[in-house]
């Protein structure tokens, strides 16, 4: 899959993995997309289901090559900066997840980066907008969609909502 073609199949692809990663790692009958779910919990069983292996490097570490986190598929590892907060590595790691699971046979992402300036920048939406990226660029677009989508699915932040459960609540909860 070398790109998708658009937003909402990216968001379907991350319900599917999330999904799936809590059917093979925690015998539950809760719907994971309906369930609040720690991002840790979420993080662990991704890593877990992939087969991968999380290793925090200095930022300077080679093995990074500037970037804050790094999916090598050849040793089935993500390379992840220690200078990142909890949250923002959290977010980096299911980043990668979300290209070993949308980008599988891609050659270009044997090993995908994220640029610690890209962590920074807002990204535009819409289809139409994003349509005009480079495949590399629409592959990042498409990840950073993912790794949301994985953490905190738009179905459950509608059920919260629907609670009147505030985001600071939710963000307590997620750790």
């Amino acid at each position: 899959m070398g790109g998708l073609s658009t937003s909402t199949s990216v968001r379907q692809k991350a319900h599917e993995f999330r999904r799936e990663i809590f059917r093979h790692t925690l015998a539950s009958t809760s719907d994971p997309l309906h369930t609040l779910i720690r991002s840790d919990d979420v993080i662990a069983a991704g890593v877990r289901y992939c087969g991968l292996t999380v290793i925090p490097l200095e930022p300077t570490d080679p093995l990074l090559a500037g970037a804050v986190a790094v999916l090598d598929r050849d040793l089935n590892t993500i390379w992840v900066s220690q200078a990142r907060s909890p949250e923002s590595a959290r977010f980096d790691i299911a980043h990668e997840l979300a290209h070993w699971a949308l980008h599988p046979s891609d050659p270009l992402t044997s090993e995908c980066t994220v640029e610690a300036s890209d962590a920074e920048v807002p990204v535009p939406y819409g289809d139409t907008y994003i349509m005009g990226y480079s495949p590399a660029q629409r592959r990042e677009v498409d990840a950073n969609t993912f790794a949301a989508e994985l953490l905190l699915p738009s179905p459950l932040v509608r059920s919260l909502r629907q609670q009147n459960i505030s985001f600071t609540e939710v963000a307590e909860a997620l750790g």
